[in-house]
């Protein structure tokens, strides 16, 4: 197994170890994984027009993306290795060319939302 090289890693440097653990498990499945964002300060957050109660605040988001990789996919995967994992609770966000995962601490089922090309909820 080669060595897991995950571009922008650094974006997880404040994530919590789940959310590392997750994105390096993608990446040794497809490779070269890139982290679009992490955790991002309130300030930062806002700046960009992140959503208010945002979990990239709390260091429980990433957004990926993976060259030709087809983020239905990747998110097929997640869904299908959940169990892999030590939380009972994530939602998948799936956009045109990225896809954004955070955990919750409330147990229950995984939530997929489908997003059209001007990040409309479908």
């Amino acid at each position: 197994m080669g060595e897991v090289m995950i571009e922008n890693e650094e974006k997880l440097d404040k994530c919590t170890q789940n959310i590392k653990t997750l994105v390096r498990a993608i990446d040794i499945e497809f490779g070269n994984v890139t982290v679009n964002s992490g955790y991002r300060s309130v300030e930062h957050n806002n700046l960009i027009g992140g959503a208010k109660n945002s979990m990239h605040t709390t260091g429980m988001a990433v957004d990926i993306s993976i060259p030709n990789v087809h983020v239905i996919k990747i998110a097929s995967w997640l869904l299908y290795n959940i169990k892999k994992y030590p939380w009972t609770r994530m939602s998948i966000n799936i956009f045109k060319n990225y896809i954004h995962v955070d955990e919750k601490k409330v147990k229950s089922i995984p939530e997929i939302h489908l997003y059209d090309r001007n990040n409309k909820w479908l």
